[in-house]
């Protein structure tokens, strides 16, 4: 039995799924993030287990003066998924897309016991200061990918009318960390990226690292 078939079974019979890590997905506004299904059976495919935080298209309550009432309804689905996911003491990592990685950053900085073995992020609004470096210091995040394109025309908007907001899906984190690690790319837009190919080929084997 494959183990995309077998896990959801020994889940809802409460024995141990074969599973090696665990991975949380927060897709961006405007959007009901198909990204986050197309990758779905590539990461169970290598012993993933994946959960979609899915909160709904929102076409203007990302926008200021909306943005806190949304990110206090996302950033709790962030931990309930996570805290989730310990049942099974996986090693977790989370993978977000635009307005989905300002709502794990904020998850991070309200909650200090959340704990992040990989973070990915692409489209990232996130400014190019976030305080990674406290986070590694606190234990709650390991390692960082940042794969940024700096023709992304929404993260060059986001950060005008989004608050908190900034572009470091085009221009990557600032400082350097020995933990980040920035991918930049000319053709993938806000979110190319989130295809099946490109998970297997790079999401997948960084998650799993060790």
């Amino acid at each position: 039995m494959r183990a995309p078939v077998y896990n959801p079974i020994a889940e809802d019979l409460g024995i141990k799924p074969l599973y090696l890590a665990a991975a949380i997905s927060v897709h961006g506004m405007n959007t009901l993030g198909p990204w986050q299904k197309n990758i779905n059976t590539t990461l169970q495919d290598n012993f993933i287990r994946h959960s979609l935080v899915d909160y709904g298209y929102q076409r203007r309550r990302a926008f200021r003066p909306f943005t806190g009432g949304l990110l206090h309804e996302v950033a709790p689905l962030i931990v309930a998924a996570y805290v989730d996911s310990q049942r099974w003491e996986l090693p977790t990592s989370a993978i977000g897309h635009s307005f989905g990685t300002l709502s794990i950053g904020t998850a991070l900085r309200w909650n200090p016991d959340l704990m992040f073995n990989r973070i990915i992020t692409f489209g990232s609004i996130l400014p190019r200061d976030f305080p990674w470096r406290t986070m590694f210091d606190r234990g709650q995040v390991q390692r960082v990918l940042n794969e940024f394109c700096q023709s992304d025309p929404w993260v060059r908007r986001a950060r005008f009318c989004i608050a908190g907001a900034g572009d470091s899906g085009c221009r990557g984190f600032h400082p350097p960390e020995s933990f980040i690690d920035q991918a930049g790319y000319d053709w993938t837009g806000h979110s190319l990226l989130g295809t099946p190919l490109h998970c297997q080929q790079v999401w997948v084997p960084f998650i799993l690292a060790r």
